[in-house]
């Protein structure tokens, strides 16, 4: 019996431990995956955002070029700084040498864009500088596109796959929660049972003694009950 009794302790202690480990896990790979989810979402966002800052720019350059009274550029800056949250989200990225070409082409748009908002007021601007700017920004504009629609499609199949894994193991979850209990409750009541049985057959030999029942025999019992049984069945037969 004190075998059983280990052997039913073993069990619920691996049971606790292994749905405990299970259940880590699985709240560590959960906020993993949607951490990385939410980083592809911050890519895409970053690069739509740079084909807006470029896009807005094309317009600067076109109406500097039909409006020599424009003397400066709104907001100069706003396409290197989104260029560098690009880069952000590419310091790990294997991309590497697209992501320079891109840098050198940024570069190359920004002195270009320089060039022309230097230009004089009521000055004409340098017309193969403009056309170099616009042809090098609609470029940059394609490119990235591009890769936004390459993009789009993996982040797709990469949020149907987390999302079908987490589906997953919710189930799995919400059947140790409900299972697991009952599973407990049963190799608890089986404990007992084995516990309980052969008490209440020696309580019930004892009982058929007293009352003077020589002939009752107490059988199937083993372990240490059964040898409190053999004991009794032996002292009852020398009687």
């Amino acid at each position: 019996m004190k075998k059983k009794i280990v052997f039913g302790l073993v069990i619920f202690a691996l049971m606790f431990f292994f749905g405990g480990v299970y259940i880590l896990t699985t709240m560590e790979t959960t906020i993993y995956d949607l951490h990385r989810l939410s980083q592809l979402h911050r890519t895409i966002a970053v690069r739509k955002d740079l084909v807006l800052s470029i896009e807005k720019n094309q317009n600067y350059i076109i109406a500097r070029d039909t409006n020599p009274l424009t003397e400066s550029l709104p907001d100069d800056n706003g396409l290197a700084d989104t260029f560098k949250k690009c880069l952000a989200c590419h310091q790990s990225s294997s991309s590497g040498e697209t992501i320079a070409r891109l840098q050198q082409q940024i570069t190359r748009y920004l002195h270009l864009m320089h060039d022309i908002f230097t230009t004089p007021p009521r000055a004409a601007v340098s017309k193969p500088v403009v056309k170099e700017a616009l042809r090098l920004g609609d470029e940059m504009i394609g490119h990235i596109e591009h890769i936004i629609n390459a993009t789009s499609g993996n982040f797709n199949r990469q949020e149907r796959e987390i999302l079908r894994q987490i589906d997953q193991r919710k189930e799995i979850l919400f059947l140790l929660v409900t299972i697991g209990p009952f599973f407990a409750i049963g190799l608890a009541f089986i404990l007992i049972r084995g516990l309980t049985r052969p008490v209440k057959s020696l309580l019930d030999a004892t009982r058929r003694l007293k009352a003077g029942d020589l002939d009752h025999r107490i059988r199937g019992l083993q372990g240490e009950f059964g040898e409190v049984a053999n004991s009794y069945n032996e002292m009852v037969t020398a009687s």
